[in-house]
Order: structure tokens, then sequence, then C-alpha cells
């Protein structure tokens, strides 16, 4: 995802091997440290920004170039509740993923009126290895895929445009 050559190319042979594309899901992430602004290097931030950022909207590109003839499809983006708020030390990520949610409002206004639908979700806290420390009291990684499930499934006629959900143990 860090390439933005290889991150198109991996999404036409996708396409080449499937024909078509119904869903996409954007839930690449990274954070490459936790560090205060004066510290963080040129390498860090264009690396975020390729994988928090660029990558996402490459593929929604790519995805509509292909959902619209259709005249369907789902774009879901996993940005963060780090884009709610202000984090020390994770400037980069924060805003990467601000960047993410302000393209994801604007993909869906475009998408919208040729069926697709474009959810933002916001997940908390959640227990993988996105951490070095295993987390149990944040959430499950399949509570989480159970929320994209039930955006998948929402009836035809309805579209979530955002879902913010948290484990118990964040109280926001």
């Amino acid at each position: 995802m860090s390439d933005a050559a290889q991150t198109v190319s991996l999404f036409n042979k996708a396409i080449e091997l499937v024909g078509t594309i119904d869903v996409l899901i954007n839930n690449a992430g990274m954070i490459s440290r936790k560090c205060p602004i004066e510290e963080f290097t040129l390498e860090e931030f264009e690396e975020q920004y390729a994988i928090n950022l660029r990558a996402p909207a490459l593929l929604s590109r790519e995805a509509l170039k292909v959902m619209k003839p259709n005249k369907s499809g789902q774009i879901i983006n996993v940005v963060s509740t780090a884009a709610k708020r202000a984090n020390e030390t994770m400037s980069i990520y924060s805003a990467m993923k601000q960047g993410l949610a302000g393209f994801s409002a604007i993909l869906m206004k475009e998408a919208q009126p040729h069926g697709i639908k474009v959810t933002s979700l916001f997940p908390g806290g959640t227990d993988t290895n996105f951490r070095e420390a295993e987390r149990p009291e944040y959430m499950h990684p399949a509570s989480v895929a159970k929320a994209v499930i039930q955006v998948l499934e929402l009836p035809a006629d309805v579209v979530m445009h955002e879902m913010t959900f948290r484990p118990m143990v964040e109280i926001e």
C-alpha cells in the first residue's frame, strides 16, 4: 500500500481475476511510532500519508471506475476515532485519518448519485497487532468485523454515512 503503482496494480489484478467489484473495504492503516511533532521524520510522514490516505483514495478512485457503470457498490473506509480528536504524539496518524474522513465525505457525495454507498467507520481501540502490547480491554477484531457486516447487510434503500463505535473502556 505504500507504493502507489503497486496499489493500483493490485486492484487491477483483482479485477482481472474476479471481473468486477461489489465492495471495497479500505482497512489498511499504520503508525510508525508515537512522538512529538518536532521529532517525526519526513520518511515517517510520507509512509503514513501513503498508507493511511493515498492508498484508500487510489483504491476508491479505481473502484468508482468499475462501480459507476454497474450503478451499484459499496465503499467502506475504516477511519479511526483518532480522526475525531487531537492526540498528542499521534500528529501524522491523526492528520491522515482526518484527511481520509474528509475524502470519504466527498466520495460519498460523488458516488451516491450513481447508486454507490460510501460509509466511514470510526472504530475505537481494537486489540490487534497494530499495537505492540495486547489490549484485551479493547474491542476484539471479530466485533469490528461484525459491525462491518451489519453495514453491508443494511436494506438496499439505506446507507449509513458514518458510524463511530468504541470498546466499553473508552468514554468520550
